[in-house]
């Protein structure tokens, strides 16, 4: 037991850091390329929602692993990258360091693009996805889902993954630490994008559009690193130049206290699914940028 609860504190430490680090890179970004005008306070709650998210989601995943010996499955397949990362050779090397970090982000986000278009389609699962959804001043602070989420992923991510495929890309902490923080880049409240490179990486503005209220908007974007996936699959929308809609939910605001982000889920409220969520455009106005 101590042991547990010494190795869930280590986690959290190192979580907290990153997501602290990220939040603060991620508001410059804010600053020299704004996108709506937003409230500093909503800033302060996504930080608090974040720490309780943080502590509940280490403290059950870590259980959650120890109790399914998850660390101990054996993968499928193995594919063991780390040599080139380790290599004498200066152009493996670079290879090794800047881009085989993507290969095994590039599998997952293809596993995490069905769970999220099930998340979007079932109206169970939609019933936690939702609260993430019902954020109307999105921001790389405050961008946090509910809890429950990262428990879903284990039987329905993390474990067919483990299953599947192990991919050994050796250490590559810079871009490591880079691609953790993604998921609050593309949430970030910025007019910066990749440009023609988002065919391939999903941005802010490409995610923005996930999180629309416009009707056009439904069931687009589903991918969290690699919009390759919605080109393929049917479900890509890039916007257009100075597109940027307002996100959340029109039935229902974002969760005002802590009480309503941890058991909203559980109150019955959030009876529409996730196909159902958008207004039209001709309801709301389109935010132009700033």
């Amino acid at each position: 037991m101590v042991a547990y609860f010494s190795l869930v504190s280590d986690r959290a430490v190192e979580y907290i850091k990153m997501v602290a680090i990220a939040s603060f890179i991620l508001i410059i970004f804010e600053l020299l390329f704004p996108g709506e005008k937003q409230s500093f306070k909503s800033k302060l709650k996504g930080a608090y929602f974040w720490i309780v998210y943080i502590l509940i989601t280490v403290a059950l995943q870590t259980l959650i692993e120890q109790l399914l010996l998850i660390n101990h499955y054996q993968s499928l397949f193995h594919l063991n990258l780390s040599e080139l990362s380790q290599s004498q050779n200066s152009i493996y090397k670079a290879v090794g360091l800047i881009l085989l970090p993507f290969i095994p982000y590039l599998v997952a986000d293809l596993f995490y693009y069905w769970f999220h278009r099930l998340q979007h389609s079932n109206h169970f699962f939609w019933q936690f996805h939702s609260v993430h959804h019902s954020l109307r001043e999105m921001s790389a602070f405050n961008d946090v889902h509910h809890f429950s989420e990262e428990i879903f992923r284990i039987p329905l991510m993390i474990i067919p993954l483990k299953l599947l495929v192990e991919i050994d890309i050796g250490e590559t902490m810079a871009l490591f630490i880079l691609l953790r923080g993604w998921g609050q880049l593309i949430h970030s409240n910025t007019s910066f994008n990749f440009g023609k490179l988002q065919y391939l990486f999903v941005d802010p503005h490409f995610h923005r559009i996930h999180h629309s209220r416009f009707k056009e908007h439904r069931g687009k974007n589903y991918s969290a690193a690699f919009s390759l996936w919605d080109v393929l699959f049917g479900t890509g929308y890039f916007p257009k130049k100075g597109e940027y809609p307002p996100t959340g939910l029109d039935y229902v605001g974002e969760p005002a206290n802590l009480q309503e982000f941890l058991f909203r889920p559980f109150s019955g409220k959030m009876v529409r699914s996730g196909s159902s969520l958008l207004t039209s455009a001709a309801k709301l106005k389109n935010k132009k940028l700033r």
